[in-house]
């Protein structure tokens, strides 16, 4: 049986396939957050708060619809690409990079 690798083991990975890049993971638990995720042919292209993001390698999404519902966004980031797609790039890095298994909560200055 094939076991799915975690957002983690995937951070591994890319970090030793590609080490001249700054990779990040991203957990994005924020019920005040409009993600849009949309693909045509190769093209991936993640909106947040109907903003798009450039350097972003992988993405996961969970989501449950029970009360309450929850959606929890995973991303792996190239922090620089992703730091100049736009100006607000760097505060969404710094409030939702996952450390140490936790991650940081948005702090409603408004993304």
């Amino acid at each position: 049986m094939k076991t799915e690798k975690t957002m983690d083991d995937k951070l591994v990975e890319l970090k030793k396939k590609h080490p001249q890049k700054n990779l990040k993971l991203l957990q994005l638990d924020d019920p005040d957050l409009n993600i849009s995720l949309m693909m045509r042919s190769r093209l991936c292209l993640v909106l947040i708060n109907n903003i798009p993001y450039h350097g972003i390698l992988v993405t996961k999404v969970e989501y449950s619809w029970e009360y309450p519902p929850h959606l929890r966004v995973q991303m792996i980031v190239d922090a620089g690409e992703f730091e100049t797609s736009t100006n607000k790039a760097g505060g969404i890095i710094s409030q939702y990079e996952k450390r140490n298994n936790h991650h940081h909560k948005h702090d409603e200055s408004g993304i």
